[in-house]
C-alpha cells in the first residue's frame, strides 16, 4: 500500500512563490504537457491580464526559484507561457460584477494602471484611464524596444483587456489628482510609472548629444529620428543600459561602449540581455567610472573614464568610489547616454501636502492598502516602489484594485476562472533524465542589428511540451510504495549529485535501506532527512515506480 512521504502542497511550489503575481506555474505546465493549451492559459489569466506581454518581457523570478536550477538549469517557464498565449490568442472574458455605481480614475496606462483598471471593472466599478501619450501602455510602450516586444503584441493584448469595459483616454494629461476627485470620481489611483531618466552631475552633462536612457528609448519608440553618430557610450549596467546600446547599434552606430561600476560578474542586467548585447557588438567596460564628458563647440566628442577597485553607497546615499589608480582613458563618443535609473514625474501631486513624496521622488503610501494620506487617493507600481518589472507592476495593480474595491464598500475578492483548470492525468515521467534546458530560438546577431524585428522567436509545440516535461511537480506530494522498491539506490545517487560534486549517497537528503538490511528482511525502507526540500529529483530517477508524484489536484489513495 503506497504511503505519503511528504506533502509539498502544504505551501505553493517555489516557482509560484517566486512569481509576484502568484501564478500557479506547475498546474499550467502540466496542462501544456497534456496539450491543453486553452486550459493552461485560463490558469495564467486567473492571476494576470497580460500573459502574452509577460511571455515576452518578464524577468522570470519564477525561473530563479525553480528547483531544477540546481541541477540541469531551471525550466523555461516564461517561454512556455509565451507559447501558450500564441496557441490561444482569443480568450473569453470573465463575467463582470453588477454595477457598484462608483467611479474610479486611473492615472497612467502602464502595466500597473491597466491591471488595476481591468480588475476594478471586473468588480463592477466604472473606470476611466488617463494617459498622457498618444497610445496606452506606459513603459511597456516607450521603455521596451520592439525587438523585445512587438507593437502588435502590445496593441492586441491591451485591446483584449479593454474589452472588459473600461475607458482609456489618450493625450489626456492630468493636472492634479485632486482635480479628479472634484470631478466626481469616488477614488483615484496614481500609476504613472517612472518615465524620467536620471542623469549625474558630471562636467559636460549639458553638451549636445548627452541624453538619459528614457529620453533616448522613448523618442525612438515614438518614431522620432535620432542620429546617434558612429560612436555611442552608455553609462550603466542594467537592462535599460543594454537596451540603449542595442538600439543604438540598430540605428547605425559603428561602436558602442557600455561603462559601468559593477565588475563583469555582478552586472545587474539579466544574463540573456548581457549575452545578446555582447553578441550584437556591445563593448563592455566593467569596473569603470565616467569622470567627465568631453566636448568641443558645444557637442560631446568623448568620455573620460577611470578604472575602479570598489564602490559603495554611504549612509546618506552618496556614491563612494575607490579608484584603481590615476590613469584615465578617453572613449570617443558622438552620443552619451545616462542609463543609471528612472524616477516618476510627480507634477500632479507636488505641492499637495496630503500626498507625501520621499527624497527619492516616490509617493508614500500605506504598505497594506496603497492609500496615500489624501482620502480616496491611492498609488501603485513604480511610482511607489521604483522601477521593478512588468510582472511586479501587474501584481501591484491587482493589489491596488483590491484595496480600492474595499474602500468603495466591496469585499475585495477577485474571482476570475476563465476555463477548465484541473489536470486529469497522473502521468508523471519516470525513469527519464530531466535533460538540459531547451534554448530559445533567436535571430542570428548579424541579422538582429539590421532591424527592430523580434530577437526571440518562441517555442514550437515540440519544444514547449519537451520543456514542460522537465518540470519536477514541486507542488505535488511524494508517495512511496515499498513493495516496488528494490533498493537500487538510484534515487539517492541522483539526489546526491545536486548537493555534491559527484554521485555519493552519503550526501543525499534521503536514506535508502536495501531489502537485505531493512528491519524486516525483504522490506526496503526509505527515510527523507529533515532538510529535504521535496524537489522530486528522486522521483524522476525511480524506474520502478516506488517513488511517484501525485497531481496536486488529485486525492491520495
Amino acid at each position: 500500500m503506497p504511503m505519503v512521504i511528504g506533502k509539498a502542497t502544504d505551501k505553493p511550489a517555489p516557482c509560484q512563490q517566486g512569481c509576484p503575481a502568484g501564478i500557479n506555474v506547475p498546474r499550467y505546465i502540466r496542462l501544456v504537457r497534456q496539450g491543453k493549451y486553452a486550459d493552461a492559459l485560463a490558469v495564467i489569466r486567473e492571476r494576470i491580464p497580460f500573459p502574452s506581454i509577460c511571455g515576452h518581457v518578464c524577468l522570470s523570478p519564477c525561473e530563479a526559484a525553480c528547483r531544477n536550477h540546481h541541477a540541469t538549469q531551471s525550466v523555461a517557464i516564461n517561454a512556455i507561457k509565451r507559447f501558450v498565449t500564441e496557441q490561444t490568442p482569443d480568450f473569453p472574458l470573465p463575467p463582470v460584477a453588477p454595477s457598484s455605481s462608483k467611479r474610479v480614475a486611473v492615472i497612467g496606462s502602464g502595466p500597473a494602471g491597466l491591471s488595476a483598471a481591468y480588475y476594478l471593472t471586473l468588480l463592477g466599478h466604472e473606470v476611466v484611464v488617463f494617459e498622457t501619450l498618444s497610445k496606452p501602455g506606459g513603459m511597456m510602450r516607450v521603455g521596451i524596444p520592439s525587438y523585445r516586444i512587438p507593437e502588435d503584441v502590445l496593441d492586441r493584448e491591451i485591446e483584449g483587456v479593454r474589452r472588459i469595459g473600461f475607458e482609456i483616454r489618450t493625450k489626456a494629461k492630468v493636472a492634479s489628482a485632486g482635480q479628479l476627485t472634484h470631478e466626481g470620481y469616488d477614488a483615484v489611483l496614481i500609476a504613472i510609472g517612472a518615465h524620467v531618466g536620471v542623469g549625474a552631475s558630471l562636467t559636460g552633462s549639458n553638451l549636445e548629444g548627452v541624453l538619459t536612457g528614457m529620453e533616448f528609448l522613448g523618442n525612438v519608440k515614438l518614431g522620432k529620428k535620432f542620429p546617434v553618430g558612429k560612436n555611442v557610450v552608455v553609462l550603466g549596467g542594467g537592462n535599460v543600459a543594454f537596451d540603449c546600446g542595442r538600439v543604438a547599434l540598430r540605428l547605425g552606430c559603428k561602436e558602442c561602449h557600455l561603462v559601468c561600476l559593477e565588475c563583469g560578474d555582478d552586472l545587474p542586467a539579466t544574463p540573456e540581455e548581457i549575452r545578446e548585447g555582447v553578441e550584437e557588438g556591445i563593448i563592455l567596460n566593467p569596473s569603470h567610472n565616467v569622470l567627465r564628458i568631453v566636448g568641443d563647440k558645444g557637442r560631446v566628442i568623448g568620455v573620460e573614464c577611470c578604472e575602479i577597485k570598489s564602490f559603495c553607497f554611504g549612509e546618506n546615499g552618496d556614491l563612494q568610489i575607490g579608484y584603481a589608480g590615476a590613469a584615465t582613458r578617453t572613449i570617443p563618443a558622438d552620443t552619451f547616454i545616462f542609463a543609471v535609473g528612472q524616477r516618476p514625474e510627480l507634477n500632479l501631486v507636488e505641492g499637495n501636502q496630503e500626498v507625501k513624496i520621499t527624497k527619492s521622488k516616490k509617493i508614500v503610501v500605506d504598505p497594506m492598502t496603497l492609500a496615500t494620506e489624501k482620502n480616496g487617493v491611492f498609488a501603485t507600481g513604480d511610482v511607489v516602489t521604483g522601477t521593478v518589472s512588468v510582472i511586479a507592476a501587474i501584481a501591484a495593480g491587482r493589489k491596488a484594485a483590491v484595496s480600492i474595491d474595499r474602500f468603495l464598500g466591496g469585499d475585495g475578492k477577485i474571482i476570475e476562472v476563465t476555463g477548465q483548470t484541473e489536470t486529469t492525468s497522473n502521468d508523471y515521467p519516470r525513469g527519464r533524465p530531466v535533460g538540459r534546458r531547451t534554448p530559445m530560438p533567436s535571430l542570428p546577431p548579424d541579422k538582429r542589428i539590421m532591424s527592430f524585428d523580434e530577437v526571440a522567436l518562441g517555442f514550437d509545440e515540440a519544444m514547449a511540451r519537451r520543456e514542460a516535461e522537465r518540470c519536477l511537480w514541486c507542488d505535488s506530494p511524494i508517495t512511496y510504495d515499498p513493495e516496488k522498491c528494490v533498493g537500487c539506490m538510484r534515487c539517492a545517487l541522483t539526489c546526491s549529485i545536486r548537493f555534491s560534486e559527484g554521485a555519493n549517497p552519503r550526501y543525499a537528503k534521503l536514506i535508502v535501506i536495501p531489502p537485505d538490511r531493512s528491519p524486516s528482511i525483504g522490506e526496503p525502507e526509505l527515510v527523507f532527512k529533515e532538510d529535504c526540500d521535496a524537489c522530486g529529483s528522486c522521483v524522476r530517477a525511480c524506474t520502478y515506480g516506488a517513488l511517484t508524484r501525485k497531481a496536486a489536484d488529485q486525492e491520495i489513495e
